[in-house]
């Protein structure tokens, strides 16, 4: 008896744990819901420097797969830029302006901006996440061109947003071990109040 009350607990445990630890599905309903498109927050960066996007945090209501679809700007991006396999370039035109866009169609994209960006501009870039059923949303971030620094100045920042992501790293596997120790604890005490434990 006393067996089958820690298996249950053991196994109550790693559940949880495992529960915790994932980011929650959506129920699947009888209606098909439009997803919900999370480009991320607005950047502001430097001539010449990576560029990450990740749309990872756009789900479906219905618990469905979603298909990725990403927007940039051509003077954002540059012609001819190596990273860009596999997409399409659209043009869109009206009266007034011309619209270019490089798309691509996957969950995460970085690339490399161009040196010779115009300090101070701003670009839209658009994100639209498509479910299996047809529907879908979109959603858009602006990206700011600072003005250009110099190498030194550069590297340093580059070394402290390196840092920075190292330590965020290090933070989320600490919580993850606390959230365990938390659990832990309350079988103990569990087991204590069911006399399992002496």
């Amino acid at each position: 008896m006393k067996k089958n009350i820690l298996i249950i607990l053991s196994i109550f445990i790693v559940n949880a744990s495992a529960y915790s630890q994932k980011p929650k599905k959506r129920g699947k309903s009888l209606t098909n819901v439009a997803p919900v498109a999370k480009a991320g927050k607005d950047m502001k960066v430097y001539p010449g420097t990576n560029i990450s996007f990740d749309g990872s945090k756009s789900w479906d209501v219905n618990g469905g797969k979603l298909e990725y679809e990403w927007a940039f700007p051509i003077p954002l991006v540059g012609k001819n830029n190596p990273a860009f396999y596999k997409t399409d370039t659209l043009k869109s035109s009206n009266k007034k302006s011309s619209i270019n866009y490089a798309k691509t169609f996957t969950k995460t994209f970085s690339f490399k901006l161009p040196e010779k960006l115009p300090p101070k501009s701003e670009f839209i870039v658009k994100l639209r996440v498509k479910d299996e059923g047809g529907l879908s949303s979109t959603d858009s971030l602006v990206v700011e061109v600072l003005k250009p620094i110099s190498a030194d100045s550069m590297a340093v920042i580059m070394a402290a947003q390196e840092e920075k992501k190292k330590s965020k790293k290090k933070r989320k596997k600490s919580n993850i071990s606390t959230l365990s120790k938390g659990y832990l604890r309350v079988v103990l005490f569990l087991c204590k109040k069911m006399q399992l434990i002496v």
